[in-house]
């Protein structure tokens, strides 16, 4: 028995477009994940920016401050003071978690001049994230920050 060719030419072009439609669906996948480990990295970049600042209103002010981030409901964060490192370093670091992805943040202790941050630990969830800085009388160069949802 003989197959047509108009069979084995349609036979073909089905191969052909599933084939395409494979790839370009594991591209896009690839691609979602790229996104998806930016989005990590701009929460991290959001969180450290926001903690600088409300540290350096602190020190101006000599008072507490703090500051407000807005997310998407799929992250968490929490901050551990004293995180063992993979090269043995034991520090503070911020863990971010969203999108089934985990990454872990070395935290600064000294951002600028002689001020010191103290991180406390801390986690928060959800859309909005606020972060506290506290301003001690008896130590003006030392700052206690923590998050906490509102």
């Amino acid at each position: 028995m003989e197959v047509p060719s108009h069979v084995l030419v349609t036979f073909g072009i089905i191969i052909a477009v599933a084939l395409i439609v494979g790839v370009a669906y594991n591209q896009l996948g690839g691609m979602t994940r790229l996104v998806q480990n930016k989005t990590i990295e701009l929460v991290f970049f959001r969180v450290q920016s926001a903690v600088y600042d409300a540290v350096a209103e602190a020190s101006r002010t000599q008072g507490n401050c703090s500051r407000r981030i807005f997310l998407t409901s799929e992250i968490q964060i929490r901050i551990e003071p004293s995180h063992q490192f993979g090269s043995g370093n034991l520090g503070p670091a911020i863990e971010i978690q969203g999108y089934s992805i985990e990454r872990i943040f070395k935290l600064p202790t000294q951002p600028f001049g002689s001020v010191m941050i103290e991180y406390q630990p801390s986690f928060a969830r959800g859309e909005i994230i606020v972060i506290d800085v506290r301003f001690r009388p008896r130590e003006p160069e030392l700052f206690e920050v923590y998050i906490h949802n509102p």
